[in-house]
């Protein structure tokens, strides 16, 4: 009985150490879990920019629901905001270059 216990641990460190050398299907690549760039940085923050965010979780994490309620409030107020913007300049009779430049995303969080 010890005997096929023996053989049983040799069998799996064996099948161990050929899936650690390479041998075999291995792993699947590593796929990040950081979201990419949120907004290209040549033009202003659009309500659909804002609908498109995903947030990293982090070890401590945060309330998804409390974050996804407050981009949705900014996305209508960005989309309403660019629909002001063009009525204005239809008014005006033409566009007005007076955007904001856009700023780059922080990189030190």
């Amino acid at each position: 009985m010890v005997f096929v216990f023996v053989l049983t641990g040799i069998a799996i460190l064996g099948a161990v150490a050929l899936v650690a050398s390479g041998s075999g299907d291995g792993l699947e690549p590593v796929a990040t879990d950081r979201p990419g760039p949120w907004v290209p940085p040549d033009r202003a923050v659009s309500g659909d920019d804002v609908r498109q965010v995903r947030f990293a979780v982090a070890f401590r994490g945060y309330r998804m629901a409390e974050v996804d309620q407050l981009l949705d409030r900014l996305a209508g107020e960005i989309a309403l905001r660019d629909e002001l913007i063009d009525e204005l300049e239809s008014q005006a009779g033409g566009p007005v270059p007076v955007h904001p430049q856009p700023t780059e995303p922080r990189t030190d969080v």
